[in-house]
């Protein structure tokens, strides 16, 4: 552990200013805390509308200051810096051209150019993770980073779930939570009600997120670093990380946290026996741990993932009316009714149901073909596939979040309008980009 230590203090007196900052950003980013500004959509008939206000998180100004920073690393270390291929960045720059024709058709057209603005800024942040994050150490860093942050939320998120409620977190993004409140997440626990765990995020979807994806990390990190100590505090994170997860009640991010650590376990199994042999012991704790918490909570498991219980299919079935409201858009508007306008054009079709109802389709390139047409959609799968066909050439852990980010787009809108998993979406892809197509032995 030393020498861990070491490492890392004399990486910090050599490393970029600009990273220092892209980890307190890291750091940062599960905080929900953030400054609004209300749109003339912000409250339809009463009911507040993040989807439809501006807002400036914490994270935006650590973020604000990387760009800078960089900037001027680029003027006085006279750098080259790299540029993505240009048959992706064409792609992107598709999605923003289709953005900026579907304006045509918005009801808030200034709603639209703040997307289009977070479009642009997300670019932004994919030229410097490919700039700066194909250097390993830099890599390493940050991976630590990112696993520390959401070792903090799998604690606040247990501790919320224990108390039934929100834990006096409000100064760093936390919601006000309680089971008596319409609008929270829950469960039925037993005969009561129970609130899922938020973490400092927005929803308890996209804190399973993060911690699928930080799961993915961690394993990685155990598999490929040699120091014992290192290990062991690797483990106590995964251990926290695994349990806040399993009291998410994250249905799908259950199962694609069972598919990508699962093939991680199983390369491992396959490929370096004697690795694995030595880390099994490990890992049995944390599957008895989890078993004896799931066996705990089984009721509400129970309940969550029966299809024979009515409520099972409650959300289905509201996800279905929205999805046929998108279709009636899409029909009649080819290019699009107007990025980050789904919501308010939503509301007008929505005559008859109640307004709560009034949400995105959970379902990412449903949505994007609602909001900037079939152009748009096409640049947006575009960059996708792009990013991917260099898939063999990436390390296991990245095409394991690789395939969790695709595969999860077809559940939720996250990754089109919640900051938070933009950003996530955003680095990974960046990650993908450098192993993919980048030849440098540092990003191996």
């Amino acid at each position: 552990m030393k020498n861990i230590f070491v490492k890392i203090f004399n990486y910090i007196g050599k490393v970029d200013i600009s990273i220092l900052f892209l980890l307190l950003f890291t750091f940062c980013l599960p905080f929900f805390k953030k400054l609004n500004i209300y749109s003339d959509f912000s409250f339809l008939d009463g009911r507040y509308i993040d989807y439809l206000t501006y807002s400036v998180y914490v994270f935006d100004f650590f973020l604000l200051l990387i760009f800078i920073i960089w900037v001027i690393e680029i003027i006085f270390k006279k750098e080259e810096p790299i540029i993505c291929n240009w048959k992706i960045t064409l792609s992107y720059l598709g999605i923003i051209v289709f953005s900026l024709t579907s304006i045509f058709y918005s009801t808030d057209k200034l709603i639209s150019l703040y997307y289009i603005f977070i479009l642009v800024i997300l670019y932004g942040l994919f030229l410097f993770i490919i700039n700066r994050l194909k250097n390993k150490n830099n890599l390493f860093i940050f991976f630590n980073t990112f696993v520390l942050a959401m070792f903090l939320q799998s604690i606040i998120a247990i501790i919320q779930f224990i108390k039934n409620g929100s834990i006096g977190l409000s100064k760093i993004g936390e919601q006000i939570l309680s089971s008596k409140i319409d609008g929270v997440a829950k469960i039925m626990f037993g005969a009561a009600k129970h609130i899922r765990p938020y973490g400092t995020f927005s929803h308890p979807n996209i804190l399973a997120l993060f911690l699928v994806v930080a799961g993915i990390i961690a394993l990685h990190l155990l598999f490929n670093y040699k120091d014992r100590i290192y290990k062991i505090f690797i483990f106590i994170f995964l251990v926290f990380i695994s349990i806040a997860l399993l009291l998410t009640f994250s249905r799908v991010l259950w199962l694609l946290t069972f598919i990508t650590w699962g093939i991680m376990f199983f390369k491992q199994i396959r490929f370096n026996t004697k690795k694995f042999k030595k880390l099994l012991p490990y890992f049995s704790l944390i599957v008895v741990l989890v078993a004896i918490i799931a066996a705990y909570i089984f009721p509400a498991i129970l309940w969550r993932i029966n299809p024979f219980d009515q409520t099972f299919w409650q959300s289905f079935n509201d996800r279905m009316i929205i999805f046929g409201k998108a279709w009636i858009m899409i029909k009649s508007h080819f290019l699009g009714i107007g990025i980050g306008n789904f919501v308010i054009e939503e509301a007008y079709l929505l005559t008859g149901y109640p307004l709560w109802m009034a949400e995105p389709a959970h379902n990412t390139y449903f949505l994007v073909l609602a909001e900037i047409g079939w152009f748009g959609l096409l640049s947006f799968l575009s960059f996708i596939y792009l990013l991917g066909r260099n898939i063999k050439k990436v390390p296991l852990y990245l095409k394991c979040i690789f395939f969790v980010v695709v595969i999860y787009m077809f559940f939720d809108h996250c990754f089109w309008d919640i900051r938070q998993s933009q950003i996530l979406a955003m680095i990974f892809f960046a990650l993908v980009y450098i192993h993919g197509n980048i030849v440098d032995k540092e990003a191996r």
